[in-house]
Order: C-alpha cells, then sequence, then structure tokens
C-alpha cells in the first residue's frame, strides 16, 4: 500500500488511525508532502480539512484509477473522480442529536432531577402547556435533554414525554418553546422566528453539525407544486439561513410553493390521505447531498423565518435539524 492510500485511510477514518498506525501516537500531523494536518488526540480530523489530501491522490498513486472505495476493514467510503471525499465518510462517530426548530417562548430552571424520572420541577410554569418543546441543559456539566411536554403542568411539576437520560442537578436551564409553525402569522417587518441551536450546556466547548433538515406538514386537502400547503402560494416565503454569532445571517432559501421546496430539496413528497387519514407533504434537505453541513457553535442558530399567514395553509408545520455533535 502506498503512503498517500495509508494516509487516505487515516483521513477519512481517522478513529482507526492508531490500529492503522500504532507506532504514530496522537495528536500527530500527517501529509502528503506539500499540505499537512492534523489527528487529534480524540481521533477526529477538522471537516474543513476534507479535500486537502485527496486532490493529491492521482498524481501520487495513478495507477488506481478514480473513483475507488477506500476502506480500514469496517468502513468505507468512495473517493470520487474530482478528487473529493463524501462529508458522510469524513465524519468520526458522534452522538446523534434530533432538534425541532422551534419559537422560543422562554427560559427557566428546574430542581435538581435523576436518571429515569419522567417529570421535573420548574420555578416557573407560567408559558408551559401541554406539548411545549424543553431543552434541558445541566448547570454544571455537558449533558442536555430534549423532549415534550405531556399535558398540562400540574402546579410546578411538568410532565415529559421521555424519562430523563442523565442526572441534572438543581437550577438547570430549561428552554422552553413551540414547534408547531402552523399557529404563526408573521410578516416581512416582524417574522416568526423559529430556531434550533446548540444547548446551552454545551457551547463553550461543543458544536452542532445538522447533516439534514426533515420538514413535514399536514394539510386539509391534497396540495399541488403551485400552492403552499393546500392554500395559495405565499407572498413573502419561508427562509431557511444561519444567523451567526456575531449578528449576520447566511441565507440559504425562500420557498413560496411547494414547488420551491421540490426543487431546494428534490427528495420531497405531496402526501395523499389513504382511508381517513391526512392529506400533507414531507422532504428531506440533505446538506451532506451538497457536500457539506451546517455547523453551529456558540452564539449561532438555524432558522426559519415565517413571513406569511400559515393558519390558512397547513394544519401543522415542522422541521427537524438531524446532526451530530462535534468538537468545537
Amino acid at each position: 500500500m502506498s503512503r498517500i492510500r495509508q494516509i487516505l485511510l487515516e483521513f477519512v477514518f481517522s478513529d482507526a488511525f492508531r490500529d492503522l498506525d500504532p507506532q504514530h501516537t496522537v495528536p500527530s500531523q500527517i501529509s502528503d508532502g506539500t499540505q499537512q494536518v492534523t489527528i487529534e488526540p480524540d481521533g477526529s480530523v477538522p471537516v474543513t480539512t476534507t479535500n486537502v489530501l485527496a486532490d493529491a491522490y492521482q498524481n501520487l498513486d495513478p495507477q488506481f484509477p478514480l473513483p475507488i472505495q477506500i476502506g480500514d476493514g469496517t468502513l468505507q467510503t468512495t473517493l470520487e473522480s474530482d478528487g473529493s471525499v463524501p462529508v458522510t465518510g469524513q465524519l468520526r462517530i458522534t452522538p446523534i442529536v434530533i432538534s425541532p426548530l422551534f419559537l422560543l417562548t422562554d427560559e427557566v430552571t428546574m430542581d435538581a432531577a435523576s436518571i429515569g424520572d419522567t417529570s421535573i420541577t420548574v420555578s416557573d410554569a407560567t408559558n408551559i402547556v401541554d406539548g411545549s418543546h424543553l431543552v434541558i441543559t445541566d448547570s454544571t456539566s455537558d449533558v442536555f435533554h430534549i423532549g415534550d411536554v405531556v399535558g398540562a403542568p400540574a402546579g410546578l411539576v411538568v410532565t415529559l414525554d421521555t424519562p430523563l437520560g442523565f442526572n441534572f442537578d438543581a437550577l438547570s436551564n430549561v428552554t422552553v418553546g413551540e414547534h408547531n409553525m402552523a399557529l404563526s402569522v408573521g410578516t416581512l417587518a416582524a417574522p416568526v422566528i423559529f430556531q434550533a441551536r446548540v444547548p446551552t450546556a454545551l457551547q463553550s466547548t461543543n458544536a452542532f453539525d445538522t447533516w439534514r433538515i426533515m420538514f413535514s406538514a399536514i394539510t386539509s386537502s391534497l396540495g399541488d407544486l403551485s400552492e403552499f400547503g393546500d392554500g395559495p402560494a405565499l407572498t413573502n416565503g419561508i427562509v431557511l439561513r444561519k444567523k451567526n454569532a456575531d449578528g449576520t445571517f447566511f441565507n440559504i432559501h425562500n420557498a413560496k410553493t411547494n414547488g420551491d421546496l421540490k426543487e431546494m430539496m428534490f427528495d420531497f413528497d405531496l402526501l395523499t390521505a389513504i382511508g381517513q387519514g391526512a392529506d400533507g407533504f414531507s422532504g428531506r434537505f440533505s446538506l451532506d447531498k451538497l457536500g457539506g453541513i451546517i455547523r453551529l457553535e456558540q452564539g449561532d442558530d438555524l432558522q426559519l423565518l415565517i413571513q406569511d399567514d400559515m393558519t390558512t395553509r397547513v394544519v401543522t408545520l415542522g422541521l427537524l435539524a438531524e446532526g451530530g455533535v462535534a468538537s468545537g
């Protein structure tokens, strides 16, 4: 095996680095003689180094035509004809995070709670209702919980739809929100903003890499590509964007019709009710198919702006950001 093939194996499957090259300790520099990247102590390689070594492959190992499969005996990925490696092949296994985009309605604290608890006691339940979305972040560690509320609070006691996976100390932060976008009436001047962000406990040391965004809606009847939901096309549109910590924005797409969503995602379907079921639509915006991700670090938000009246177009509308925790 040539050295560049060894390097590519280390680069793509960084968790296997010590098995493939045990005489090297980490962190360690690997290089093609011109450029170099670092294998970190946890075995990760920065995503920003995607093509540092891949472009050199054909020059250093011309007897192997592209595309080819490369692997460590367990995992494999494809080195494409243009020298690129798919993002899903570069990322090491990380804790998975699935978070709805939600409208922030309150932030409160809670009493200490234990692993397996299905209820918490909060400092103020005024803005917590049946179906509220909660993000709980521990006050002293980097653990967090994402879930919804079941039923109305009993005083300050809130019932969770998912048991806690960790112990939470007193004064842990509880972010409260609403994730049904169908209830929103926004304008250009006053949009309703739904967001996903890195849980507070993780913000200083970790990032959230969004690999794909799932769209889903229920409608009263079957819509078509010229409508939004089953109602008229939006006037101003919904805007998917990233809010940066410095106050700037990166606008990703504006959609005014089901057809616009289809163009953005391709993986988009208008759904016909079966029997007594509901009509609607669903879509999967796979960022890795575009060769990228949306990385959320401290102070960043993934946002959807509602700039029209959604109440006449959809019964429910929600977005899920799916990805994983990455070292910041």
